[in-house]
């Protein structure tokens, strides 16, 4: 009898305590109700989350890109010009902490384990290398080379076919199959002089 009635008070205790506890956090606005961890499991819609890193961010940072939109940008040479802004996911965690690929990161890590990412690339190294791979799927077709130009630094607003979807943003093939580029080492730095002074262009690793 003594047992129950000690565990009957200790029941009352945490009842006490609890109340107590509930109170405190009623006082300083707290709702169990509006608890984030909570709500997030609750949710049945959620925003794509892609935060805006630089590429200077990404050397050396395995990623891979789910979708990659073009995007009106500044004029070059007196026409209309572009970017791409690419969707990305970085490396997970056991992949950043192993032997391969740590000592490819920067001292300072910008970005985390599986953090969507997004950077944005106007340059003859990232955006050049993706728009000769859509013309090769034949997703795209940038059309004929003019003068000693490269045709994959064509902006989209000339392309023979495909700136529709370019403009909507390509995140699977032909067939549908959901695309992924894998940038196992993350992207690297040239830096140049050019005619306006020193200049920088990125490439994947």
């Amino acid at each position: 009898m003594p047992d129950q009635e000690a565990a009957e008070l200790q029941d009352v205790a945490i009842a006490e305590s609890a109340t107590e506890r509930r109170t405190q956090l009623a006082a300083w606005g707290f709702n169990p109700d509006l608890d984030f961890r909570k709500l997030a499991l609750e949710a049945q819609y959620h925003a794509k989350g892609f935060r805006l890193v630089q590429k200077s961010q990404l050397v050396g940072v395995p990623h891979v890109i789910v979708g990659v939109t073009y995007r009106e940008g500044f004029p070059r040479g007196g026409r209309a010009g572009d970017y791409v802004s690419l969707e990305a996911v970085v490396a997970d965690k056991d992949t950043l902490e192993s032997n391969p690929v740590k000592h490819m990161l920067p001292a300072d890590l910008d970005v985390w384990g599986n953090e969507p990412i997004v950077y944005n690339d106007s340059g003859t190294g990232i955006r050049r290398t993706l728009t000769e791979l859509f013309q090769t799927l034949g997703m795209i077709d940038v059309g004929k080379v003019t003068g000693d130009e490269n045709p994959f630094d064509r902006p989209y607003q000339f392309w023979d076919r495909g700136e529709e979807l370019a403009v909507t943003g390509i995140v699977a093939d032909l067939e549908d199959v959901p695309f992924r580029y894998i940038a196992f080492r993350g992207l690297r730095k040239s830096e140049y002089e050019s005619p306006y002074g020193p200049a920088t262009t990125y490439y994947f690793g």
